[in-house]
């Protein structure tokens, strides 16, 4: 496999196929066209290679209708004889409702497999917490049974929520000289913190 990974998509086409022949370190040509070109041209090259080419979009519920309609295109080439890439879309829950607008039947039909992330519950959030404050290099825990349940309360178990919350909790501790983030400390975290 070769992964493309985008990590900030773009709006514009233009620019999207300059990201993408960047990452797989081709000068991108000026002209949309003959950046379409190249792209196809790499991924055929690379899949007679032996290599399957995965484009990876990430944050894709910000794509834009014009660039949402050139994956499909892209999607469309020599569909009858195989797939020349593998396209993994990666994004908020207004994803799925993105692709199901009308206009979006075409791409949303090319994606076959489809998953849904949900939230951690209780003790799988707790322990995510311990495993990063480990990996941290803390040797004892620094959440308390309250900050752990009033993180979950708040993140609904959404990893980057608990990461936002939880890294707010270790700053208003270290603020006021304490080494341990009780329930009065996530209380504020959860006050202030945006997400």
């Amino acid at each position: 496999f070769k992964f493309i990974y985008v990590p900030n998509p773009v709006m514009v086409i233009r620019e999207m196929y300059r990201d993408l022949l960047r990452e797989l370190q081709i000068d991108p040509p000026w002209a949309t066209s003959e950046s379409r070109r190249r792209l196809r041209e790499t991924f055929c090259n690379l899949r007679q290679e032996g290599q399957i080419p995965v484009l990876v979009i990430d944050e894709a519920h910000c794509l834009s209708p014009s660039v949402l309609e050139e994956l499909r295109m892209l999607t469309n080439f020599e569909m009858d004889a195989y797939p020349v890439f593998s396209l993994i879309l990666s994004g908020h829950p207004e994803l799925s409702r993105i692709l199901a607008r009308r206009g979006n039947e075409a791409l949303a039909q090319r994606l076959t497999l489809r998953y849904h992330l949900i939230g951690l519950d209780r003790e799988e959030t707790k322990a995510y917490v311990a495993h990063h404050t480990k990996l941290a290099g803390a040797a004892r825990p620094v959440f308390t049974e309250d900050a752990i349940a009033q993180l979950f309360q708040f993140s609904q178990g959404i990893p980057r929520r608990i990461n936002a919350l939880a890294l707010r909790g270790l700053e208003i501790a270290y603020l006021q000289g304490v080494q341990t983030v009780d329930g009065n400390i996530m209380e504020l975290a959860t006050s202030e913190t945006i997400y």
